[in-house]
């Protein structure tokens, strides 16, 4: 291990420093006082009272006996104090009234106390009378002050403790994780911010020990499916600790690009018969996370459809046919509207564009409501679907919330934003050294009912007390 660097070197720089102040003293009974010195490594008060602005100009200094004292920037600043050069500065001439000279200009390096400055060149300008005693970068005219050469000498030394390799205590190397993420963009619903979040709450703050590259599924989710796996090998060739991907499309174009790195899926409603996990409880991979269960849910939400609506004897299943598990949910629909008694008839919107085709046939067939079991592409579209909804008076069922909350009927689903805060739980076990075929798929354990009963007003319709009293929240 380093040692921290003994007290005795800074006592003896401010030794050093402490020789250039009595060496500048000495030469003040030669005429040679500075009352103003700039550095750019401190600040410095002229000692006179009487001070005149020195004319502007862009970093100029003035040299002659016994003052020092430099402008930048073209800026006025009426002070006493001179700045450092990192700033604007204005320095002024501290000399008695009657010793201020005009300058003439020397095209030479600025060398401000025997210390070149980091700034930008400039031009030293002296009175005429005090140009012959101005050391350069090296002598100066009559072969350089000895006052000047020393102090020089001393503070080069000073500078040389502080740049030598003394055993210093080993700081520990701040690891910063890259984090990939395959999802949803910041305008849909929150869900990118509720992630955000859930990583602050274990302590990773972007910019400071984990870095997160977005790629949005947006535009691919809405009739581009192509551009998914282009998506998820650009994050692949990054190479980042672990990947965070939204549903099961985004899941799929993940695993098929990489075997290797840790992937956590976040709303994905069936995992093992997607083909992305060997079983729930032993994922047998590198792919583990958050199921949304949308299958068992299918059934249910049907029933809560007809005990809402009891008198519907006709719905319509708005289903999107690109969705891995679309034939899978329409059976499970089916089956539940056999078992309830109801009359089901099944509608296609594979993009945005048959949407409004698909709700006129669903007023024209005269459907009690419209169960939709569309994946993460009706989920971005959900303003226009309930939209329509609206527009063509149907009753409208979801298995998210977030489209009750934009102005649907009803809804039963875990929430899918706690799901994106959730998987921040994941990742934080990956970045800690868990393996994903060590980490079972997390199932939702509470599910929400959410009702708008601003809706069912704006349609004529009045929902039963008892599913009402059931409901996890009511919209007024």
């Amino acid at each position: 291990m380093m040692r921290p660097r003994p007290p005795v070197a800074s006592v003896l720089i401010l030794g050093l420093l402490a020789v250039a102040a009595v060496v500048d003293a000495h030469a003040a009974g030669n005429g040679f006082q500075r009352q103003t010195i700039l550095t750019e490594w401190g600040t410095f008060r002229c000692s006179a009272i009487d001070c005149a602005q020195v004319p502007r100009a862009n970093l100029d200094v003035y040299w002659s006996a016994p003052t020092l004292v430099v402008t930048r920037n073209h800026v006025p600043l009426v002070m006493r104090t001179c700045q450092p050069l990192a700033g604007p500065t204005v320095a002024w001439d501290c000399r008695p009234r009657q010793h201020r000279l005009p300058p003439v200009e020397l095209d030479v390096p600025v060398e401000l106390g025997g210390l070149r400055g980091h700034g930008p060149r400039g031009r030293l300008v002296m009175p005429e009378r005090a140009a012959s005693r101005v050391p350069s970068m090296g002598a100066a005219a009559d072969g350089g002050h000895p006052v000047i050469d020393r102090r020089a000498v001393l503070l080069t030394l000073g500078a040389g403790l502080l740049a030598a390799p003394l055993p210093v205590e080993a700081q520990p190397t701040r690891t910063i994780h890259t984090i990939g993420f395959l999802g949803p963009p910041p305008s849909a619903g929150g869900l990118v911010q509720a992630f955000q979040q859930g990583l602050r709450d274990l302590g990773y703050v972007e910019g400071q020990n984990i870095r997160i590259e977005y790629r949005y599924t947006d535009v691919a989710l809405q009739g581009h499916p192509d551009l998914l796996p282009r998506l998820a090998a650009e994050l692949v060739q990054l190479k980042p600790d672990v990947l965070v991907v939204s549903v099961t499309e985004a899941a799929l174009a993940a695993k098929n690009a990489t075997r290797t790195i840790p992937i956590v899926m976040v709303s994905v409603p069936d995992p093992v018969a997607a083909g992305l996990v060997t079983s729930l409880a032993r994922p047998d991979g590198n792919v583990t996370g958050l199921s949304r269960q949308t299958r068992d849910l299918v059934g249910k939400t049907f029933q809560l459809l007809k005990e809402a609506l009891p008198e519907t004897v006709r719905v319509d299943l708005l289903a999107n046919p690109t969705d891995p598990l679309s034939s899978t949910m329409v059976a499970d629909a089916k089956e539940a509207a056999k078992v309830l008694g109801v009359q089901l008839k099944t509608l296609e919107a594979r993009a945005p564009a048959d949407l409004d085709g698909a709700f006129s046939t669903m007023h024209a067939d005269r459907a009690g409501a419209v169960l939709v079991v569309g994946g993460v592409g009706f989920y971005l579209n959900r303003a226009q679907i309930v939209g329509l909804a609206l527009r063509h008076r149907l009753p409208s069922v979801f298995q998210n919330r977030e489209f009750v909350e934009a102005g649907g009927l009803l809804s039963y689903a875990p929430s899918t934003t706690a799901n994106y805060q959730r998987a921040a739980v994941y990742v934080d076990k990956i970045l800690k050294g868990a393996k994903p075929a060590d980490l079972p798929v997390e199932q939702p354990t509470k599910f929400e009912l959410v009702i708008n009963l601003k809706t069912a007003k704006a349609l004529g319709l009045t929902i039963p007390p008892s599913v009402l009293a059931r409901a996890d929240e009511v919209i007024q």
